[in-house]
């Protein structure tokens, strides 16, 4: 985005750990990318499953995105 009002942010999200199927994988990855402020979505190994790049106005904004979009997701089950 062009406005520098926006401030980018990296999150780490682990899906459930019994999301081992690939499709339903997939699901939580289409899911995510369906918010408007997501830049990048990649899987990852070791400590978390998922790293997406986002961007936000503020920690307001970020915290919405994460208390109503990203966790609100069905099998997300944490984020840092």
């Amino acid at each position: 985005r062009e406005d520098d009002s926006y401030k980018d942010s990296i999150l780490y999200t682990n899906y459930n750990t019994h999301l081992k199927d690939y499709q339903e994988k997939k699901e939580v990855l289409v899911e995510i990318k369906k918010n408007t402020e997501v830049l990048e979505c990649h899987y990852t190994t070791g400590n978390w499953s998922i790293l997406i790049k986002i961007i936000c106005l503020d920690n307001e904004h970020l915290m919405h995105l994460l208390n109503t979009k990203i966790q609100a997701i069905e099998g997300v089950s944490r984020t840092e």
